[in-house]
């Protein structure tokens, strides 16, 4: 049998001892809940935490009990370290200090973008593949769909076996001086200003 606590109208104010109850308990605030915990707080046999934002209908914070994984549609705030161990998931991490890597930083590679000649690159994230049936040159007034963020960086490689791509660097939004030839394997870096693309680096691994 479970403990259903009644609904409070007003701010509430609960003190959980140690008392065991052998059932669910349901407990509805419709202001304020402060809990002070002078110990532990423990939830066990893998139970989930969830947070909404309104009456249980736009979930914005899961603890999995099971895998320990943190599901949250916010900002996570931290002004001390933050050691992250495993993988990071998700849109965006935000760091308005160093970051250090200690072992790899490790670009997934996209699925690749297969182009036709006079094609836009429209890259879906850093490490953006190239493929096409046949020798191509992108379009001369927008090579490269602009970047969302200024700083983003974008490493484009030329996955076909043989036939080239060529990027159009200097009618379009990609500075590059000249325009550049990516036969096979060759790879070009680009860092997005705000308003176009600035070649970093281009290597023939051909």
């Amino acid at each position: 049998m479970g403990l259903i606590l009644a609904v409070i109208s007003a701010s509430a104010l609960l003190l959980f001892q140690q008392v065991p109850i052998p059932g669910d308990i349901e407990a509805r605030l419709r202001e304020k809940i402060s809990i002070d915990a002078r110990d532990d707080a423990y939830l066990y046999n893998a139970a989930d935490f969830y947070i909404y934002s309104d009456d249980h209908a736009t979930q914005k914070l899961l603890i999995d009990g099971a895998t320990g994984n943190i599901d949250g549609e916010g900002t996570l705030d931290v002004a001390g370290a933050v050691t992250l161990s495993g993988a990071v998931g998700g849109t965006t991490l935000n760091a308005s200090a160093d970051v250090d890597v200690g072992t790899w930083l490790n670009l997934s590679a996209r699925t690749a973008i297969s182009l036709t000649a006079a094609g836009i690159i429209t890259p879906t994230g850093t490490y953006q593949p190239l493929t096409s049936a046949a020798a191509v040159t992108t379009s001369t007034t927008l090579a490269v769909a602009n970047g969302g963020e200024t700083g983003d960086l974008l490493l484009l490689r030329n996955a076909n076996a043989s036939a080239a791509i060529t990027i159009d660097g200097t009618g379009g939004n990609v500075e590059c001086k000249a325009n550049i030839a990516l036969g096979a394997g060759d790879t070009l870096t680009l860092i997005w200003n705000g308003t176009d693309w600035n070649c970093q680096s281009s290597y023939d691994n051909s």
